[in-house]
This record gives C-alpha cells, sequence and structure tokens, in this order.
C-alpha cells in the first residue's frame, strides 16, 4: 500500500506494532508495560517524522 504523506505512514506502523501484537510478545518474555514504547517512524528523503 502507498501512503500520502509521512503522518499516514506513521500510523500505519503504529496499527503494524498492535496487529502483531509485539506488546504482549515483550510481556510474556518479562519486559514490564511502563518500559514499552509504541513508535512509527516515517522518512522521506532528509524528512523524518516520528509518532
Amino acid at each position: 500500500m502507498k501512503e500520502k504523506d509521512l503522518a499516514e505512514t506513521v500510523a500505519n506502523a503504529r496499527n503494524q506494532i498492535e496487529e502483531k501484537r509485539y506488546e504482549a510478545k515483550l510481556l510474556a518474555d518479562g519486559f514490564i508495560s511502563e518500559n514499552i514504547r509504541k513508535y512509527g517512524f516515517a522518512f522521506k528523503g532528509k524528512e523524518c517524522l516520528i509518532g
């Protein structure tokens, strides 16, 4: 899927984090929820958006 802008790319990255259930895997591996951060990164040339 081709995103229209960096914000959409970040939103898709964040959605993937939820869909793949990365947090559940980290919790099962013993990480505490306060130490888990969910960020989406998008790059276009020298532009970067983190959300």
